[in-house]
């Protein structure tokens, strides 16, 4: 081979690697589309130092928390809608079982104090393609004692 021959291989071989680095091994992600309701209206603020936060937390076939990461979004203060998509914000998450924790935040602040969070939530949601999610607040009932989440 000459030397041209063995530059055109490894631009090859670097290529394939590339290309494969940005593969979707997942089988493709859904981009989440959902609204948070308080008594069947959207969770709206009207000051801007409150916003509620929503973080997706996989689980499992037996509904135990996955070996997975979870997923951050913020809920639009003017319409209580939301979109998940994955960590690098280009694509969906992975379908399935996922709890739902909520943080109300005030000032970068959870003035639920974890009242919602990842092991206390009772929301849980199915994630399927082209589904939007809804989610409701009132009446929600913490599944166990508030704390550090």
């Amino acid at each position: 081979m000459t030397k041209d021959h063995w530059i055109c291989f490894a631009l090859l071989v670097a290529c394939c690697f590339a290309a494969a680095a940005g593969c979707d091994r997942s089988g493709g992600g859904v981009v989440v589309k959902g609204t948070l309701l308080d008594g069947g209206q959207p969770a709206v603020f009207t000051q801007d130092s409150h916003e509620y936060e929503l973080q997706f937390f996989p689980l499992d076939d037996a509904g135990d928390f996955a070996k997975a990461p979870s997923y951050r979004t913020n809920v639009d203060n003017k319409d209580g809608t939301f979109q998940v998509r994955d960590l690098a914000g280009r694509k969906g998450i992975p379908p399935g079982k996922y709890r739902v924790a909520i943080y109300r935040m005030y000032d970068s602040r959870d003035v639920w104090q974890g009242k919602f969070g990842q092991r206390t939530s009772p929301f849980t949601v199915e994630v399927k393609p082209g589904e939007p999610v809804t989610i409701e607040l009132k009446g929600a009932k913490p599944t166990g004692p508030a704390g550090p989440t």
